[in-house]
């Protein structure tokens, strides 16, 4: 079969295998279940953010407030509304291109993201030299477990966890590699991703668990890469201060926003 051929060739064929799969799934999943993961609170509450978010973007500013509820709420603050998430806004504007409407955001997100779990672990499976049927097949099978699938038609951020995490392994196994800036850089992209999800419960249970397999393999690895390791994570500590003093800026302006907010309203 093509998916043995020890080629690139034989990989990418992989890969397009993955991506269509993944998306014949998902058709047919909204052909027998049209909208499926707009259930519960991705209909009641996530796609009402959602909209809330990208018309205030569009309009000029972020959405720091939601008035329509409760005589207004915090927005940004939630996390969860998608305010810093770039995702929502790609869905926004492909959901209005397509359908005409909001209602298909939710099922774009969680196309995108099943799609992004999906090809990102078929690499991380052959990073560890796994053949490339059993990629296939591990691929589509996270892309498609009951977890994600179950409770992301419920709560969109699950299925955003899941696709995010496999990249984050990924990106940490490549910095153990070789280390450099540009990779440090790299690899921060998919934190990011799983942290502007907004659910810190997930973050901090996708971080730590991350974690654990580059440690163990660290562990395992020559004093070269021991090393490597080791500079990596002096450079990480203090690219983290920095990004403390980033985001105590940030939560320091949002704080005084509210203060002028409510001077205002009194």
């Amino acid at each position: 079969m093509i998916l043995n051929l020890k080629t690139k060739a034989g990989e990418h064929a992989a890969v397009i295998c993955v991506f269509l799969s993944i998306v014949i799934l998902f058709i047919g999943c909204e052909i027998t279940h049209p909208y499926y993961f707009l259930q519960d609170d991705n209909g009641d509450w996530f796609v009402c953010n959602f909209e809330h978010t990208v018309r205030s973007a569009f309009s000029g500013e972020l959405a720091f407030y939601n008035f329509h509820q409760f005589s207004g709420i915090p927005h940004l603050e939630k996390g969860q509304t998608g305010v810093l998430n770039p995702i929502v806004y790609l869905a926004w504007i492909v959901s209005h291109a397509l359908f005409g409407h909001s209602c298909a955001v939710i099922e774009i997100i969680a196309f995108l993201y099943t799609l992004l779990g999906g090809i990102s672990m078929f690499y991380l499976l052959r990073k560890f030299k796994i053949n490339e049927v059993a990629s296939v097949i591990g691929g589509i099978s996270w892309a498609f477990n009951a977890f994600s699938i179950v409770l992301g038609a419920n709560w969109i951020i699950v299925i955003m966890t899941t696709g995010c995490f496999p990249l984050m392994v990924l990106a940490d196994l490549y910095l153990l590699d070789e280390f450099s800036i540009k990779k440090i850089l790299i690899a921060s992209l998919p934190r990011l991703m799983c942290l502007y999800i907004g659910h810190p419960q997930f973050f901090i249970h996708a971080s730590f668990l991350r974690l654990l397999l580059p440690s163990r393999i660290c562990l395992l690895q020559q004093e070269k890469i021991r090393r490597h390791f080791i500079s990596s994570a002096n450079t990480l500590c203090h690219l983290s201060r920095l990004w403390y003093g980033v985001c105590r800026c940030f939560f320091q302006c949002i704080a005084r926003c509210r203060t002028l907010l409510t001077e205002a309203e009194s």
